[in-house]
């Protein structure tokens, strides 16, 4: 295994940051994908109506649709950042279990994904907090209120909302494969982070997320950090906007985010 087994399958496609941001605005649904951008209000609005007023009153018995509508645009704009139940549930009004439990809804109806972060004890990646990621980033655009390709790239979750997308891109891949993502994210009490981790075959391969276009050992400093874990440390990568796949230095590359 190398990390080049996750992304060289697949064709390089030529896009750059003005495409993969509408990529990320238009999201995954194939009548979105395939339709005219004018239809994309209309169907995410169709979408949003559609799962509270039927699935979350009918089939998950959620009464207060309100709150929950609130708590779905509350939670859209957390999207790539470790879960605070006491923050949302400040936000939306409702109790800690409430907030708890709908995530929990979200999770469970394909929504968003629950990241956990790396240890080499499984029994603590179970019990520390996790990362949550909507997993259509289209969906997550109409309802954090971005309108267009353009306002997203320049506004507040422009680097949210490319983590997410990639991120999420990551976790289909493995799923529509029939398998489960060995997926993780990193941080220490150094305040050190990685984006995200692929356990394969006794190792972890780093990958970080950048809204740049030129990677080089002056702005990146590596995944040094990473040899206090126990687990092996193998051949890592940062996915960015660079228009070619080259080496950064030993054992980490700069790869197009074309790949995903």
């Amino acid at each position: 295994f190398s990390i080049s087994s996750i992304f060289k399958k697949k064709v390089l496609l030529k896009q750059n940051l003005k495409k993969i941001y509408e990529n990320i605005w238009r999201g995954s649904y194939p009548q979105v994908v395939a339709g005219d951008s004018k239809i994309w209000e209309q169907f995410y609005r169709s979408y949003l109506t559609t799962y509270v007023e039927r699935d979350a009153r009918d089939y998950l018995k959620i009464d207060n649709l309100a709150a929950f509508s609130k708590f779905i645009r509350v939670a859209a704009a957390r999207s790539g950042q470790m879960v605070n139940y006491r923050e949302i549930s400040k936000d939306v009004g409702v109790s800690e279990p409430s907030i708890k439990s709908w995530l929990q809804v979200l999770e469970a109806t394909g929504l968003v994904f629950f990241l956990q972060p790396y240890f080499n004890n499984i029994t603590k990646r179970l019990v520390k907090t996790p990362k949550f990621y909507f997993m259509d980033t289209g969906l997550c655009c109409y309802l954090t209120g971005w309108i267009n390709p353009d306002v997203l790239e320049k506004g507040a979750m422009s680097g949210a909302m490319l983590e997410t997308y990639v991120v999420s891109e990551i976790i289909k891949s493995y799923l529509n494969a029939g398998k489960r993502p060995p997926i993780y994210f990193y941080t220490d009490k150094e305040r050190n982070e990685v984006d995200v981790l692929v356990e394969q075959a006794g190792q972890l391969h780093p990958i970080e997320i950048k809204k740049s276009a030129t990677i080089s050992n002056t702005n990146f400093k590596g995944f040094e950090f990473l040899s206090k874990l126990k687990t092996p440390i193998g051949h890592g990568c940062v996915l960015c906007f660079s228009k070619n796949w080259l080496p950064i230095k030993p054992g980490i590359d700069a790869v197009p985010i074309g790949y995903i």
